[in-house]
């Protein structure tokens, strides 16, 4: 197993920090993924103004086929400003975003 770093400017600024979890490798994404923004299972974009510059941030999160969440967030204000990551089960992705409100507004589907 490999440690994955997840990042997240909300989370940064909770913890001060980063968070740790690990996943099972090698992750596989196949063609049926299909990893656009209307097969995801929670996706939220917002656009704001934060210390006078305008900020942009996407949170997407999609279940593979073979069972990973992957996880792909984009801030604007962050160097990195792109983040790709992936969670075994979707418990462990919760667990991870719980408290971090402008994600979990967005719906969760898991059907």
């Amino acid at each position: 197993m490999a440690g994955v770093l997840v990042r997240s400017l909300d989370a940064l600024r909770k913890t001060g920090g980063y968070f740790l979890r690990m996943t099972k490798y090698p992750i596989i994404i196949s063609e049926s993924d299909a990893l656009h923004s209307i097969r995801a299972i929670r996706h939220i974009d917002q656009e704001f103004v934060h210390e006078g510059n305008r900020v942009t941030r996407i949170h997407t999160a999609w279940k593979l086929k073979h069972g990973p969440i992957m996880i792909h967030e984009y801030t604007s204000y962050n160097q990195p400003s792109s983040t790709i990551c992936f969670f075994d089960t979707i418990d462990d992705y919760i667990e991870v975003f719980k408290d971090i409100d402008w994600i979990m507004r967005a719906p969760l589907i898991t059907n």
